[in-house]
């Protein structure tokens, strides 16, 4: 969506951040480099938001989340 681009632009254009990893439009998720993620940040839908953090459980990956529409 709208914001997961602008955080991934944001995070692309600083020298503060490298990104890592990332998921778009129900894909898998795509490495990018041999890094290793410290925060998944989630702006998906409500339906994968168990799977992202699930995986950031899995792998102690802090997790901050924007999704909205959660029950």
């Amino acid at each position: 969506g709208k914001v997961g681009q602008e955080i991934l632009k944001i995070a692309n254009e600083s020298s503060d951040f490298e990104v890592v990893q990332y998921l778009q439009k129900k894909s898998k998720i795509r490495k990018l480099s041999s890094g290793n993620p410290e925060v998944l940040v989630d702006f998906t839908l409500p339906a994968f938001f168990d799977e992202c953090l699930e995986y950031a459980v899995q792998n102690k990956i802090a997790f901050v989340s924007g999704t909205t529409g959660l029950t």
